[in-house]
């Protein structure tokens, strides 16, 4: 039997009806839509959750909040203690020798690495926007709330999904 590869890929905040395989504007995204062209769509999934942690817990583990009890990003904070893991369909594949690898971010609860192998984004997000003069910036940030709600990347700087990108090939 041909060997065959599994991707998943995990985007945050974009609706399905932004890319053109799920009906969205035509040309926005080539490269996701040339790769659900030659491969298999969901037509009829759903977000347990709108919120990353237990959208991403619910998706390995098959299980929505209410059974896994992370409800929001805390639970990848430190101190959080998640007790008695499920068994994630990542780990069932290894069980069976399939290698499995995470590259990127994932945000998942704390201590909850059910990938064989990760490799993680070029920094997280807030290390690298840290790095950067707050001129070359054009971000949109609520007053008095550390967190980022768009904005434009400065020209000339390496952009992280770039590097996801480049590890996953």
């Amino acid at each position: 039997m041909k060997a065959r590869n599994l991707l998943m890929i995990y985007l945050d905040e974009l609706r399905a009806d932004a890319l053109g395989c799920y009906g969205g504007p035509e040309g926005l995204t080539p490269n996701i839509d040339a790769l659900a062209k030659r491969s298999l769509r969901f037509e009829n999934a759903f977000c347990s959750s709108p919120v990353c942690v237990p959208s991403r817990t619910a998706s390995l583990t098959g299980l929505p909040p209410t059974k896994t009890g992370i409800y929001h990003n805390e639970a990848a904070w430190g101190g959080f203690e998640w007790g008695r893991q499920p068994l994630t369909w990542v780990e069932h594949l290894q069980q069976h020798g399939i290698q499995t690898a995470n590259v990127g971010k994932i945000h998942l609860p704390q201590g909850f690495q059910p990938f064989g192998e990760h490799h993680g984004a070029n920094g997280d997000m807030g290390g690298i926007l840290n790095q950067i003069d707050r001129e070359e910036l054009s971000l949109i940030t609520p007053p008095g709330i550390p967190t980022l709600l768009g904005g434009s990347w400065p020209a000339g700087r390496p952009f992280p999904p770039e590097d996801v990108t480049a590890k996953t090939i």
